[in-house]
C-alpha cells in the first residue's frame, strides 16, 4: 500500500492543532493513524498537552500498591468495599486524587479485608482512636466516582445508593454492617446514611419478613435497629446466604 504523503493543510492543522487536542483526534479527523500524527508532529518538535496526561494514566497503571481497576468491574467485593466506604470513607481531589480510610481501632480488622481486596499495601497510620489509611491513585478514584458516586460527607452527607447494590444489596449491607453497625445476641443494628439505611432495610425486610424495633435519625445519620432471636437469626441466615463479598 503507497505511503499517504502529507498536505500543506494536514501539516498546517497538525502545527496549529497537535499541542491542543493531541494525536488521537487528530488521526480521527485527517483519516490517519496516531503514530503517523506523531512522528509529523516530532519532526516539527510539537508536543501534546496529552501525552503528559497519558504519561500519568500510565504511571497510575504501573503503581503496584493497589489495584487501580478495582472499581472497574462489579463483583461481590467492590459491593462490599461501599458499603464500608458509606460509613467511613472520604474523597479528597484538592492536590491529588486520594481515598481515605479513617477506620475505628476496634474495626481494624475490617479494614485489612477491604486493604486486601483492592490489593493495597498502603501504610496504616495510627491514632489513639482511628486508623487512617490514604490511598492516593487518581483512576481508582475516578472509576469510583464516576461509576458509584462519592462517600457521604459533609457537603453531601446523603448522596444516591450506588447502582451497583441493587445487584448486591447482601454484601453492600455486610460491609455496611462490620463498618458503622452493631451485632450482638440482642440485636442488629445499621447505621449511616439515610438513603443507604434505607435501601439495606428494605431489602432486609423484604427478604426475611422482620420489622425495626428502633428506627430513628441521629444528627445526619439514620438508625434502624432488629432485635429478637427470631429476627436476629433471620437477619444472619440472609447476610450468609446470598453474600459473596467480606
Amino acid at each position: 500500500m503507497p505511503r499517504r504523503i502529507w498536505n500543506l493543510t494536514e501539516v498546517t492543522m497538525v502545527a496549529e492543532r497537535y499541542g491542543r487536542e493531541g494525536p488521537k483526534q487528530l488521526a480521527a479527523v485527517l483519516g490517519r493513524s496516531e503514530d503517523s500524527v506523531t512522528g509529523l508532529a516530532r519532526r516539527f518538535g510539537l508536543r501534546s498537552s496529552h501525552r503528559r496526561d497519558r504519561q500519568a494514566q500510565a504511571r497510575t497503571l504501573r503503581n503496584t500498591t493497589v489495584d487501580a481497576r478495582f472499581f472497574e468491574t462489579p463483583s461481590p467485593n467492590v459491593a462490599y468495599v461501599l458499603g464500608v466506604l458509606f460509613c467511613w470513607g472520604a474523597i479528597k481531589t484538592n492536590t491529588r486524587h486520594v481515598l481515605r480510610l479513617r477506620c475505628p481501632i476496634d474495626r481494624e480488622s475490617v479494614l485489612v479485608s477491604v486493604l486486601a481486596m483492592m490489593g493495597s499495601d498502603h501504610a496504616r497510620q495510627r491514632g489513639r482512636r482511628r486508623i487512617l489509611v490514604e490511598v492516593g491513585n487518581s483512576r481508582l478514584v475516578a472509576s469510583l466516582v464516576g461509576g458509584h458516586g462519592k462517600p457521604p460527607d459533609r457537603a453531601e452527607p446523603d448522596p444516591p445508593v450506588p447502582t451497583i447494590v441493587s445487584r448486591y444489596i447482601t454484601d453492600f449491607a455486610r460491609g455496611h454492617l462490620q463498618a458503622g453497625g452493631e451485632v450482638d445476641q440482642r440485636e442488629v443494628v445499621w447505621s449511616g446514611s439515610p438513603k443507604s439505611v434505607q435501601a439495606i432495610r428494605d431489602a432486609v425486610e423484604d427478604a426475611t419478613g422482620v420489622t425495626p424495633a428502633v428506627e430513628k435519625s441521629v444528627g445526619v445519620k439514620r438508625l434502624v435497629a432488629y432485635r429478637g432471636p427470631l429476627q436476629i437469626m433471620s437477619i444472619g441466615r440472609w447476610l450468609s446466604a446470598n453474600g459473596n463479598g467480606g
